[in-house]
């Protein structure tokens, strides 16, 4: 018992620095007084107002993401704990971005009025916030190749130990 708890250790000890490094992360970018409350971000001329875990979430999930993919490529996805690890962080950051991007696009538009007598009120896009969507959709298809490459090697290596202990 205490040996297979001891196995854990590292991994356990992985996690807190991802989270360190998520916290700095989120300090550095947005402000160490928005890490207690909120997370204000003004693109252009539209200002979004987040709660600070909508922030930091995705970016605890990238960064634990990110540093058990470089870990787990060494070792070629052939361990049990970090591979599980590695897959469902992948699968939640996809979710948290998917949620953080649909709270952005709805952001994006706003009602505005024109100055002509004759033209009613139109739908005014902002570019930057659409550029922003865009890089995060974009992030969560590069996120899901990854998962399923990763799912994909994790099997191939789960398949290619049963095979030896038979």
């Amino acid at each position: 018992m205490e040996n297979k708890l001891r196995s854990y250790l590292p991994e356990l000890n992985w996690l807190i620095i991802s989270a360190i490094l998520a916290f700095v992360l989120t300090g550095l970018l947005f402000g160490w007084s928005s890490i207690n409350n909120t997370v204000d971000l003004h693109l252009s001329d539209t200002y979004f107002v987040f709660p600070a875990w909508s922030i930091l979430t995705p970016l605890l999930l990238l960064v634990i993401f990110i540093l058990y993919f470089i870990k787990e490529k060494r070792k070629s996805f052939s361990r049990n704990a970090p591979g599980w690890i590695l897959i469902i962080s992948g699968v939640l950051l996809i979710i948290s971005l998917a949620i953080l991007t649909n709270q952005l696009s709805k952001g994006i538009g706003m009602m505005g009025f024109s100055t002509a007598a004759d033209s009613g009120p139109r739908f005014i896009v902002n570019p930057i916030a659409t550029l922003v969507v865009n890089l995060m959709l974009v992030l969560e298809f590069i996120s899901l190749i990854l998962v399923l490459y990763v799912v994909y090697r994790f099997a191939i290596q789960k398949k290619h130990q049963t095979i030896k202990q038979s």
